[in-house]
């Protein structure tokens, strides 16, 4: 099955794309709260078979890759946070610099 050339960019396959989204909508619906890998896993019921996957830990990566997404470690625990708006399409910024 073909890719996108921008999921080639990034290197990710649909199913990654999918949970960028997920993730990304969940945190911009929250912009003023970050969450840790944990708690984004039990706000989006993500199933455990997914989470053995890696497909959450990979899409959180390249959502911050992206600039989309911020991440810090607070008490030794990586926190994930609302960075900016991106074009779902192409997981570019959304405001033209």
């Amino acid at each position: 099955m073909p890719i996108s050339r921008r999921q080639f960019e990034l290197g990710i396959t649909p199913q990654v794309e999918e949970w960028m989204g997920k993730l990304y909508d969940f945190l911009a619906d929250h912009r003023n709260q970050a969450y840790s890998e944990k708690e984004l896993t039990m706000s989006l019921q993500v199933n455990p078979s997914v989470m053995e996957t890696g497909l959450l830990e990979y899409a959180l990566k390249v959502l911050v890759a992206t600039d989309a997404v911020d991440s810090r470690i607070v008490d030794g625990e990586t926190y994930y946070a609302f960075q900016q708006a991106v074009e779902k399409g192409t997981w570019r910024s959304a405001v033209p610099f």
